[in-house]
């Protein structure tokens, strides 16, 4: 129940962010505006990788064909018996565009299994890229953080940008991306000195 709490009020944030800013600048809430809402979809490098909530296949089909996207990451992970997943397998394969899945935690530190897999494929998997995961705020965020830290060369201030209320992202929920990205070195630190337990437990003492 809490998990779906903090799903609902992520979407009422971004909401009121979006409509707030269409009134602005003078511009009707539409339909499609909404769509877009729900979707949580963001270019995080144009014509490389793009970030998103678990989409439906009309829309995963559409961002497809408009942006050609030649690869997803699922980062929920296999999930066979899911109508969710299975939808977007098959939409996938007759798109021919190609499927990963990794297994990231919303609520705790990423394996550095999953995180060396991320990274190759950010590195390998034809591009462009989009990366997914439920909501698209904290695993979606942490990935495109990471992103932009390790292909693009960016400063660790250009990279939390994408772990913003703007995505939905609510740090004192998700301590745990924030963190990552603030402490991050490199591949090199990663293979030598990552250590998710004891950051893990410096945050509960904290």
């Amino acid at each position: 129940m809490f998990s779906c709490e903090a799903s609902f009020l992520r979407i009422l944030i971004i909401l009121f962010i979006s409509t707030n800013f269409l009134a602005a600048t003078g511009d009707k809430v539409r339909i499609n505006d909404i769509k877009k809402l729900f979707d949580n979809f963001h270019s995080v490098q144009p014509g490389a990788l793009y970030r998103s909530a678990q989409l439906k296949p009309s829309r995963l089909r559409k961002y497809i064909q408009k942006f050609g996207i030649k690869s997803v990451i699922n980062l929920r992970g296999v999930n066979e018996k899911t109508k969710w997943w299975q939808a977007e397998k098959a939409i996938l394969e007759k798109l021919n565009v190609h499927y990963y899945n990794i297994p990231f935690s919303a609520s705790h530190f990423s394996s550095k299994e999953n995180l060396h897999k991320l990274l190759y494929l950010y590195k390998y998997a034809p591009k462009p890229i989009l990366i997914h995961c439920r909501d698209g705020a904290d695993r979606s965020g942490e990935a495109a953080a990471l992103w932009v830290l390790e292909q693009q060369g960016k400063r660790k201030k250009d990279a939390l940008k994408h772990l913003s209320i703007k995505y939905g992202y609510l740090r004192f929920r998700r301590p745990e991306k924030y963190f990552l990205i603030s402490i991050w070195q490199g591949e090199k630190w990663l293979n030598q000195k990552y250590d998710p337990e004891s950051y893990a437990s410096k945050i509960r003492h904290s």
